[in-house]
């Protein structure tokens, strides 16, 4: 088997990945998520239902832990600073020897600085850039949120892996390898799937679930939007990605960035939502927050913060609820957001991608280890175990292909190894010391040396490809 299949080098970046898809998933448990749009069954660690379309208010606490994480970082590193010159002095050699300029796309080289213009160089970078892509960002994760309230199971994050290559191919001229298209094949098992799942949806027929269950039509609208969608936020990840490598932006300013302009303009647009409301609704997809007089809003802080209080009876238990929900999910989710930033520093976009289906099946798993009795003792539940079923499966060919297209995972014949980067580099030294041995550049003994890891070389090469 190892002759045909193999690993990849393994990084310790990778376990970023997972530690990140682990803190999204206990932030996605603490405040609670449900499978095909069905409130029956949710896992939920704590019980906050009175609270759970209070989404706003919910994100503007997400973003604030985001800005207290950021500032702990900053507190850190400021106390580190502070400590004796001779102990800074040899840390500040250490990570310089670890340092190096990732390429904004896998593939690219990676550029070495010297020491002496890193230190002298200062960051350039326009505040008001950062701003405008971190907001950017900020306002695709709300249009997101939004789009999935009305649009479930149209969420083809699974596209990202084209466009991210195609971006690369054409910008950076980065050529898309045979491996690579196998993991475009693989991947297109993925999205046929989710496709599926949708016309499982439709026929399903309950309008509550999607808007496109009610106008069919809108699916075209909705695919328009997601492919904009998942372009912009491509475009988005390389440009974050850049302020990292070139711009030398560090974690906790990107961090802080994200935290204080979501809490802002969650903040606002929460303010303006309070005021704005309709009644009579009896079912819709984005207002579900209501009032005593039947009036609905998207949020509203006075519901939340005094009439659930003082008119609709909450117990101090469902309060104590709500409370430990907002703390550790918004804890967890600020981890998932630093960690997220370290992926995009330590590795590239296309790795930040491939946590989502590691997450979505993660999901699933648990969903169904939680709410398996329920499903399957129940009756009218076909079409919930089918579309759980071809979801599960997706995710996991989504999976099999990230993995050939990073390289995790290498496959040993028919030249799909051929262009990895491990073979590249190997065929790069061997040229490289014949053409000096050819042209003289090299002593006897060095000649000897390089016709001896050539043969190595060769070798190694000739049991790869066969």
């Amino acid at each position: 088997m190892a002759k045909y299949l193999s690993c990849g080098k393994w990084s310790k970046s990778y376990i970023d990945i997972l530690l990140s898809v682990i803190c999204l998933l206990l932030f996605k448990s603490f405040f609670g998520y449900t499978f095909d749009g069905e409130s029956n069954y949710e896992v939920n660690i704590f019980n906050n239902e009175k609270y759970e379309e209070n989404f706003l208010i919910h994100q503007i606490f997400l973003y604030l832990f985001c800005i207290v994480l950021s500032a702990a970082i900053f507190a850190i590193q400021n106390k580190e600073n502070k400590k004796p010159q001779s102990q800074n002095q040899k840390k500040r050699e250490i990570n310089f020897n670890q340092f190096s300029l990732n390429a904004i796309s896998i593939g690219n080289d990676i550029s070495l600085i010297s020491e002496k213009k890193f230190k002298s160089d200062k960051p350039k970078y326009s505040t008001i850039y950062v701003v405008k892509i971190i907001f950017i960002y900020i306002l695709l994760e709300q249009i997101h949120i939004i789009f999935t309230k009305y649009f479930i199971h149209m969420d083809f994050w699974m596209i990202q892996l084209y466009i991210l290559s195609f971006m690369n191919f054409k910008l950076l001229k980065i050529e898309i390898y045979k491996h690579q298209k196998l993991a475009f094949l693989i991947n297109g098992i993925s999205v046929f799937l989710k496709i599926t799942t949708v016309i499982l949806t439709f026929i399903e027929g309950e309008e509550r679930k999607a808007l496109y269950v009610k106008y069919w039509w809108t699916i075209f609208f909705a695919i328009v939007i997601y492919v904009l969608y998942s372009f912009l936020l491509s475009y988005i990840f390389i440009n974050i990605k850049e302020l990292m490598d070139l711009k030398f932006i560090s974690l906790h300013v990107i961090l802080f960035f994200y935290g204080i302009i979501g809490f802002l303009f969650c903040s606002f647009f929460c303010t303006i939502t309070t005021f704005i409301s309709f009644k009579n609704i009896q079912e819709d997809y984005l207002f579900k927050v209501s009032d005593n007089n039947n009036r609905v809003y998207i949020d509203n802080f006075k519901i939340y913060f005094y009439d659930n209080l003082y008119e609709k009876n909450i117990t101090d238990i469902e309060i104590e609820d709500e409370t430990l929900t907002c703390f550790f999910g918004s804890f967890f989710f600020s981890i998932y957001k630093l960690l997220l930033f370290k992926i995009f520093q330590c590795l590239t976009p296309l790795h930040k991608v491939f946590s989502y289906p590691l997450y979505y099946f993660l999901q699933k798993i648990l969903f169904l280890f939680v709410c398996i009795k329920k499903i399957f003792t129940e009756e009218k539940n076909n079409y919930l175990i089918s579309k759980l079923i071809l979801d599960l499966f997706s995710d996991f060919f989504s999976i099999i292909g990230y993995l050939i297209y990073l390289e995790i995972i290498e496959i040993n014949f028919c030249g799909f190894n051929y262009n990895i980067g491990r073979n590249i580099i190997l065929r790069g030294k061997r040229d490289s010391y014949l053409y000096d041995a050819n042209y003289g550049f090299l002593g006897e003994e060095e000649v000897t040396d390089s016709d001896n890891e050539n043969t190595n070389t060769n070798s190694t090469l000739t049991d790869m490809y066969d």
